[in-house]
């Protein structure tokens, strides 16, 4: 019996999350690998689901999670390479981004140019637009710190498991107390910071934005639309990521377990976000589409007109050697 069901059979009264730290982190990442132990055909073992979830739901969860990350890398590498192809290149430069701290920016930037015009046309310059930028990056980074301080590589050998994790699972050290508190704080931040405000701030901007844009006075309602739905399809890919998260760190000890079972499938779908944008750009996006109808139309005229080419060039050849045959042959007589 491995270390870690040893302790989680004999912990007597010891707080779950305080003993584990952060679940979401410690069985989140862990590697998929075969087994050929007793623990099943796929998937690998994990002593603390055995308590709560059967082993099919188990192995379920996983499989499912397993899809949608290889559906998400599948398009979304060659997808999100055609839109950067397609909007940065091919097209003029657009603003395609969908880190959250941006969409905010890019929302109050289009509420002051709607709602306030006069007040955008005499404030907005490069140089703001840079120092905006800089502050995004600046708070990225703030609400990173905490992974970049107490995570750490861990082997458990016992199970052949290699974690990029939170070590603060081995004793409860006073520094171990000190950065279970930062992760638990850490979560909180970020789902005030990293979504709930921008939430906010982004529904408001938007419903005032569709108000004026309702009244027909704009012409770029399109434009609204696709940055809309790619601001919704963010928050309801992230929101359940969010969810659990919270539930992992404040909630009971059942719904602790339940929700790590389930992590991985919250993780699943934030990560289908990323290759949801190309599909939205190609069914919203009339520009995008216009260019890629264009840039498949150029291709098939290259085949066909080489084709034709090819067909006249032998064509004109047949033509010539019958040409020459035919006067040899007048010739002769």
């Amino acid at each position: 019996m491995s270390d870690i069901l040893y302790q989680f059979l004999h912990r007597d009264n010891m707080d779950f999350s305080e003993h584990y730290g952060n679940f979401s982190d410690y069985y989140g990442n862990i590697l998929w690998r075969y087994v050929t132990e007793d623990h099943g055909e796929f998937g690998f073992y994990d002593p603390l689901f055995e308590t709560s979830v059967s082993e099919q739901g188990h192995r379920s969860i996983r499989v499912v999670s397993m899809v949608l990350c290889s559906i998400a890398c599948v398009l979304g590498i060659p997808g999100n390479s055609f839109v950067i192809w397609i909007a940065g290149v091919k097209m003029k430069r657009t603003v395609n981004t969908v880190c959250v701290f941006t969409l905010v920016l890019i929302s109050l930037y289009r509420f002051a140019l709607v709602i306030l015009p006069v007040w955008a046309q005499n404030h907005r310059s490069v140089t703001l637009a840079w120092l905006l930028c800089g502050l995004v990056w600046v708070l990225a980074l703030l609400l990173s710190l905490p992974s970049m301080i107490y995570r750490e590589i861990v082997v458990h050998d016992d199970m052949n498991i290699t974690l990029c994790t939170y070590n603060h699972l081995q004793d409860k050290t006073e520094g171990n107390q000190l950065a279970i508190r930062a992760v638990k704080a850490t979560h909180v931040t970020r789902l005030i910071l990293g979504f709930l405000i921008p939430l906010l701030v982004i529904a408001v901007c938007y419903l005032l934005i569709g108000r004026r844009v309702s009244s027909g006075r704009f012409k770029s309602q399109r434009a609204f639309q696709i940055i809309l739905v790619v601001v919704t399809a963010f928050f309801v890919c992230w929101l359940p990521y969010h969810i659990i998260g919270l539930v992992i760190e404040y909630g009971v000890e059942a719904s602790q377990v339940m929700a790590g079972a389930l992590d991985p499938l919250a993780i699943s779908l934030a990560y289908i976000n990323s290759c949801l944008n190309p599909v939205l750009y190609v069914f919203m996006g009339q520009d995008f589409k216009e260019r890629v109808r264009v840039s498949l139309r150029k291709i098939f005229e290259k085949v066909f007109s080489e084709d034709v080419t090819l067909r006249s060039s032998v064509y004109s050849k047949g033509q010539s050697q019958l040409s020459r045959a035919t006067n040899s042959s007048e010739a002769q007589v």
